[in-house]
């Protein structure tokens, strides 16, 4: 067993616990997705620390705000994580309020606005929050032309991460398109092989050979017996390619960590469900990622941040569209 993955489990799992004594009633999923934030960056869940950024929170949103929803979680502990909790606030409500202000992508749902807002806050450091909004913005409308039945307002998150790589918008439709049309022999599923696209996109690798990795990691989990279904939660493949780790290695990290995963509270396959909780083992492996393995330090930290956001936009989407089948079935009864 690797050691660094059960530390990694081991902090998660009491992460978790810690969030659940500050956060009653909040979605399980969304309270993994904020421990989840915690874990990766190598920190400990804090309660005292939680139950300050609640306070902030409060203090800076109103009572039905969408920052005190379904988000409330991961986003306090963005704050925690950021040691400057009210700041980071602030500095998220600003690019929100500059992201509906933008022409093409303004009415967009403000949920998937945080999201992305959050996105740019965190990624980036090389330019000013007004450029990467700009480039996201770009990003965005390419992937309409491209795809326009399969981009919709959640796929604006995805823009953001794109947008704050640095890389010239023209440089990253290419490489996505590359990779789209690599991955239609690999995934079925159109939506997921966009976003694998898109996460893919990242690395500066040949489409071929990055593509081929995430396929090939795909097939090596089904074939050991712990596949990552075609929905939603397979985009942490994309993350895993990133890390540069052969497939067999990175497949086998993933089934120890769904292994060991399994015997903790809360990550069951009735709790937590099978497809989530190895989203999460995905995660755990790609965060105890050793560069020596096929990969590099760059490499393996893009790998990283970029999981620490899928995971968190996936409970999101996952927690959007549940809500919005709720609602239809009331509706209709």
């Amino acid at each position: 067993m690797n050691g660094r993955i059960t530390a990694l489990a081991d902090r998660l799992a009491d992460n978790r616990e810690v969030l659940k004594q500050s956060v009653h009633l909040e979605p399980d999923r969304m309270v993994l997705a904020g421990a989840s934030i915690l874990t990766c960056r190598g920190m400990r869940a804090d309660r005292g620390v939680i139950d300050e950024c609640a306070k902030i929170l409060k203090d800076n949103t109103g009572a039905l705000s969408e920052y005190r929803g379904m988000i409330r979680v991961p986003l306090m502990c963005k704050m925690a994580a950021s040691g400057t909790p009210e700041h980071y606030i602030r500095c998220v409500q600003e690019i929100e309020d500059l992201i509906r202000h933008t022409p093409k992508i303004r009415h967009a749902s403000k949920i998937y606005r945080i999201l992305a807002a959050m996105t740019v806050q965190d990624h980036s450091a090389e330019q000013t929050a007004s450029e990467t909004v700009d480039r996201m913005r770009a990003l965005y409308m390419d992937m309409k032309n491209e795809h326009p039945w399969l981009t919709g307002e959640e796929d604006l998150p995805f823009a953001a991460l794109l947008s704050a790589s640095g890389k010239s918008p023209q440089k990253l439709t290419d490489d996505t398109e590359a990779c789209f049309s690599i991955l239609r022999n690999h995934f079925k599923s159109g939506n997921v092989r966009q976003t694998l696209s898109h996460v893919l996109a990242l690395s500066d690798e040949e489409p071929e050979e990055k593509c081929l990795r995430a396929a090939d990691l795909a097939g090596e989990l089904k074939r050991i017996g712990h596949r990552i279904g075609t929905d939603r939660e397979s985009v942490i493949l994309g993350a895993a390619a990133l890390t540069g780790v052969s497939a067999p290695d990175m497949a086998q990290d993933i089934a120890e960590a769904d292994e060991y995963l399994k015997q903790k509270k809360g990550f069951g396959n009735i709790s937590a469900g099978t497809q989530q909780r190895r989203m999460f083992a995905g995660l755990l492996a790609i965060c105890s990622a050793d560069p020596e393995l096929g990969g590099s330090a760059v490499s393996t930290a893009v790998a990283v941040q970029t999981a620490i956001e899928i995971q968190m936009q996936v409970c999101m989407m996952i927690m959007m569209s549940t809500s919005t089948a709720a609602v239809t079935c009331a509706t209709s009864s």
